[in-house]
């Protein structure tokens, strides 16, 4: 009885169902720009009346959506009109609009839009990473640029250009359309070693670009250096001994067998070994038993030849000598 009883329920409540048409969109490649306009069918397939109660794009507000009617008959359907404007990014891109409605099978349905956005130029690469760089030294880079859409291409130097880095183009440089310009750079790094981040701005001629902005970053490095930033010993019983072993690491402009090492301090001795059982070069740091007990830090200094010039690296003993 208790199964008839829901069979007649069923037959006089018949249920609404949604039947979107299609349920995604791959609209391909399209121009950085452009306003993809694309159309869903929610049909209404159900024995009763479908009410859509909710539309809205997962991104939030991205999608502009067009639905004239909420309240779908059986057997009809009402057009779905979503609208995205591709400005916010280039490259593959989904987005999901969610339908809400009282479909007891499925209430929330997901549609999905997607496709590729070609950008209005394309720099390569688009992340001027030049690594590590001796410390006054002269390096040589380059970056190619296109115009994807929209006419022919014009490119020139911004007014302002980071320091150490030159752009290699002489006042406004034009390409047609698709077609590659190369821009040299030349980077001369700082006598001192360090990090260095710069932006580099192009001027060009674009519909929705009048600037292009590249992040130039090197690590400036000496010739001669530590494996270790600084030479730490620890706590030391001031009646003992420490040494510790650490490998330097030279430039291929270095004269491995002109270099020196310079300490100042009677409480740490510093020996460089071009060849031991550890490979070599290596710098052999001794900690000796004299002095008081407390926090100390020495300078060690190492200078070479390189090329025809000196350059010099300062290593940084520290420790705690206790009693």
């Amino acid at each position: 009885m208790q199964g008839r009883s829901e069979a007649e329920a069923t037959h006089k409540e018949p249920a609404p169902r949604l039947s979107p048409e299609p349920a995604s969109y791959d609209v391909g490649k399209v121009h950085e720009g452009e306003k993809v306009r694309r159309t869903f069918e929610l049909h209404s397939v159900g024995a009763s009346l479908l009410t859509i109660e909710d539309v809205k794009p997962r991104c939030g507000s991205c999608i502009e959506i067009t639905l004239k009617r909420r309240r779908i008959p059986p057997g009809d359907s009402e057009d779905l009109v979503v609208e995205y404007e591709l400005t916010d990014r280039v490259g593959k891109f989904v987005r999901y609009i969610v339908v809400e409605s009282n479909d007891p099978k499925n209430s929330s349905v997901s549609l999905r839009l997607e496709g590729e956005i070609m950008p209005e130029f394309s720099i390569n690469p688009k992340r001027l990473a030049l690594g590590e760089i001796l410390s006054g030294s002269i390096v040589s880079a380059r970056l190619t640029l296109k115009r994807n859409f929209g006419g022919d291409l014009v490119v020139k130097s911004g007014e302002e250009v980071p320091r150490g880095l030159s752009v290699d183009l002489p006042g406004a440089t034009t390409a047609a359309e698709g077609e590659e310009v190369v821009i040299p750079l030349t980077f001369e790094a700082s006598p001192s070693p360090g990090s260095y981040k710069g932006t580099l701005i192009l001027r060009v001629n674009g519909e929705l670009h009048e600037e292009l902005s590249i992040p130039v970053t090197a690590d400036v490095v000496s010739p001669i250096r530590l494996a270790e930033e600084d030479v730490f010993f620890g706590i030391v019983p001031i009646a003992e001994t420490k040494t510790r072993t650490i490998r330097l690491i030279l430039a291929e402009c270095v004269d491995a067998e002109r270099l020196r090492v310079e300490c100042d301090s009677e409480l740490v001795r510093a020996e460089l070994q071009l060849e031991d059982a550890e490979g070599g070069p290596n710098i052999r740091f001794s900690l000796l038993p004299i002095g008081e007990a407390g926090p100390f830090s020495v300078t060690v200094l190492v200078k070479g030849a390189v090329d025809q010039s000196e350059g010099s690296f300062e290593a940084i003993c520290y420790g705690i000598r206790s009693r």
